[in-house]
């Protein structure tokens, strides 16, 4: 790979992706916020492989499994960028690691998307008063997701469903599973779903049925889920520019709350950990609730508070902290993170 390091402000930014069809949906998203802001500078992408997309092919879920751990989407397009062979790399924030490699920087964070999960039905599921007496194989490979679902209808059975969002409802579509657990926010950047008609999936394959889940639930949602993160070389002189033009400061502040309680507890992506920050109901505060579940669902603590909406970093280690007293630590080490 060319180790060329662009240092000096230029109008061409080159983006680097990875090739699904979410992915590229994103980064032309964020491409898109520049290009109206830059209207002169040059945009382009590069397709990144990552270790991420080479497991998506191999259906031995023994062999896939021990590397679907921190930053197996992440790790090619950063070494892209480190490299110098791309600019830009924009990244779902969830898939992050809590702290970026030596000469990397979280430019911006664009505005969030909705945070919430959705379950995706091929059929209409009925009433959810009658839930309790269906025998449904849900589709996740979400250990959070499948904790909560574990918790709340334990006569549910989970399968571990991989690949890209189009391909996951293509095996929903032919009978695989009865449901899905998705992030509303891919299905919401994609445009086939909105928050302003919930219950329903408009796909390029059909329409699928919809039903929220969210904190009024149980179920809080990743850190850092529904987020953007727009990394760059911490040498690169666009980067203040970046930030200036993109990044949203409340939703920052949110997920480094978010982020940081993760950190206080040690865990990783796939880890029973669900947090949510969002501005609080005075001015100039941040809440933050947190929550982690055992594997097998049966334990379940949580915690919330406020803080200053300038020290986000201090709100997530408080609630990180109130966990870990609670017994928190217990149930990762049974999660084995």
């Amino acid at each position: 790979m060319p180790t060329t390091i662009h240092t000096a402000p230029g109008r061409r930014l080159v983006f680097g992706t990875r090739g699904s069809l979410l992915a590229r949906t994103q980064t032309d998203h964020v491409r898109a916020l520049l290009a109206a802001r830059m209207p002169d500078w040059e945009l382009p992408t590069e397709l990144i492989r990552t270790e991420g997309d080479e497991l998506q092919t191999v259906t031995r879920p023994e062999v896939v499994w021990p590397h679907l751990g921190i930053g197996v989407f992440t790790r090619q397009l950063e070494d892209a960028l480190a490299q110098g062979v791309i600019d830009v790399a924009v990244h779902s924030l969830k898939d992050l690691p809590t702290r970026c490699p030596d000469g990397l920087v979280l430019a911006a964070i664009p505005r969030r998307a909705v945070c919430w999960d959705l379950l995706v039905f091929a059929d209409d599921p009925g009433p959810v008063e009658g839930w309790a007496r269906r025998e449904w194989i849900v589709g996740t490979s979400s250990i959070r997701r499948e904790a909560f679902l574990k918790r709340h209808y334990p006569h549910w059975r989970t399968l571990p469903i991989r690949g890209n969002v189009d391909t996951r409802l293509s095996k929903l579509k032919g009978g695989v599973c009865a449901a899905l657990c998705l992030a509303a926010a891919g299905l919401e950047r994609l445009g086939w779903w909105s928050p302003s008609q919930p219950s329903q999936l408009d796909t390029p394959n059909g329409r699928f049925f919809v039903r929220p889940f969210g904190n009024e639930d149980g179920l809080l949602p990743a850190p850092g889920q529904g987020a953007l993160a727009i990394q760059m070389r911490a040498e690169d002189a666009r980067v203040p520019i970046l930030h200036e033009l993109l990044n949203d400061p409340v939703t920052a502040a949110a997920i480094a709350a978010e982020r940081a309680c993760l950190e206080a507890l040690g865990g990783g992506c796939r880890v029973p950990i669900g947090a949510w920050g969002r501005p609080a109901s005075s001015p100039h505060r941040l809440a933050l609730d947190g929550m982690v579940l055992s594997p097998d669902g049966q334990h379940c603590i949580d915690a919330g508070t406020t803080g200053a909406l300038t020290d986000p970093g201090l709100l997530g280690q408080a609630v990180g902290q109130r966990l870990i007293e609670q017994g928190a630590r217990i149930l990762l080490g049974e999660a084995g993170a």
